[in-house]
């Protein structure tokens, strides 16, 4: 390796990461941000998560009736809120019940749940 590549190495290998991780944390924060508005923009799932905004568990057939729809296509929609980690199902006997997942869902800002 010559001088001159060999400090030309040296150089690269001495920059700051941390910019760049920042970057991609940001990004990463900001793709999720866009999946969970995109879930929530729907107006079925938006109604059904503000039917569980009082903190009450309800089953999909309640969801259902609420968001107007039938039953297979809350379940569909429930099993990607589900997925997304915005809603936790408790099973009891043949019920299942959801609920939202964490304080944190419930807190969204109103512009995102609604949007």
């Amino acid at each position: 390796m010559s001088l001159e590549n060999s400090s030309a190495h040296a150089e690269l290998f001495s920059i700051d990461m941390r910019p760049v991780s920042e970057i991609g944390l940001r990004m990463v924060a900001a793709a999720n941000l866009v999946e969970v508005a995109a879930l929530v923009g729907d107006t079925a799932r938006a109604t059904m998560l503000n039917a569980l905004m009082g903190g009450q568990s309800l089953t999909a057939t309640e969801l259902a009736y609420c968001a107007n729809i039938s039953r297979a296509t809350a379940s569909g929609h429930l099993s990607k809120l589900v997925a997304a980690r915005l809603l936790t199902v408790i099973r009891e006997r043949r019920f299942s019940y959801y609920r939202i997942a964490s304080p944190l869902v419930a807190t969204m800002p109103y512009d995102i749940r609604f949007a």
